[in-house]
């Protein structure tokens, strides 16, 4: 991965990634699986049974487990607004879903509206790589950001071109109300067209809506480190959360990254010394 601030990207790609871990995977015997969702985790007595793999459905309201995978332990990067439909419920403690419960209201979703724009010539005032940020736009109230992802990594995009990277902040409580968030884009964009007039001769142009997923869970007092769900199910051995929006360090990929190696080293028994010897839950 490449590294610009705190934001990171797979310099091969995402297909090449997954490529990378599958072949990781392979290599020592184990076995991948893309594109399969997984149902729920058999559990009885405490202990993992394994995974249901839900059929192809034929109707939308096909309801049957097409096979199941055996195992004495899972590790899911679900997260908590997501873990409860494959994890029961009824197999962990009132305390610890209350925990996952109150963390997955839409309120403490990191939300924001992503604007990528595309344009022959750059619009960066002081360096190429620069990143600039700021607490709201002339015309909407969404403290945000904004980069040159071709000057981050020239290789990733065609000679010429400068693939404008944006985003303001909205509540996350109004992620779902469609006509706030049409409304905020459009007064984003005009906002963004002000503070970069360049950004208005774009060859090309694309929003997004950053909420289902979210950017995990707001970072504030309080929500953050052992105030969040521990990563390893309290009444169920084997059953680990490698997400970050449970309990682990840093933020984004890199707290997801912390979280699951905290995972994988108790299930081993022992650290992996390539990591080195720092402090993690």
């Amino acid at each position: 991965a490449r590294m610009a601030a705190y934001s990171c990207w797979p310099g091969q790609g995402w297909d090449g990634l997954w490529r990378d871990l599958w072949d990781a995977i392979t290599e020592r015997g184990g076995s991948v699986r893309l594109s399969t969702p997984a149902g729920r985790v058999l559990i009885e007595d405490g202990k993992i049974l394994g995974v249901t793999i839900p059929h192809e459905a034929n109707v939308p309201n096909d309801y049957d487990d097409g096979e199941v995978i055996e195992t004495e332990c899972v590790i899911s990067t679900l997260p908590v607004w997501d873990v409860l439909k494959v994890v029961p419920e009824s197999v962990l403690p009132d305390w610890y879903t209350q925990q996952i419960r109150y963390l997955s209201q839409d309120r403490w979703r990191v939300a924001w509206l992503n604007l990528y724009i595309a344009t022959e010539e750059p619009v960066t005032m002081w360096d190429p790589r620069e990143l600039a940020t700021w607490t709201a736009t002339p015309h909407s109230p969404t403290p945000g950001y904004m980069y040159d992802q071709a000057a981050m990594d020239p290789d990733s995009f065609p000679e010429g071109i400068h693939l404008h990277c944006m985003g303001g902040v909205i509540p996350g409580e109004r992620g779902r109300d469609t006509e706030y968030v049409r409304e905020m884009f459009d007064r984003f964009e005009a906002g963004i067209y002000e503070m970069y007039p360049g950004l208005k001769n774009s060859v090309w142009k694309r929003r997004g809506l950053v909420f289902d997923p979210a950017f995990g869970v707001v970072q504030k007092p309080m929500l953050v480190g052992s105030f969040r769900p521990d990563w390893r199910a309290p009444t169920v051995d084997g059953l680990y959360f490698a997400s970050e929006t449970f309990k682990s360090r840093g933020i984004g990929t890199d707290r997801a990254a912390r979280a699951a190696l905290s995972c994988v080293e108790h299930y081993l028994g022992r650290r992996l010394s390539t990591f080195g010897d720092g402090w993690r839950y």
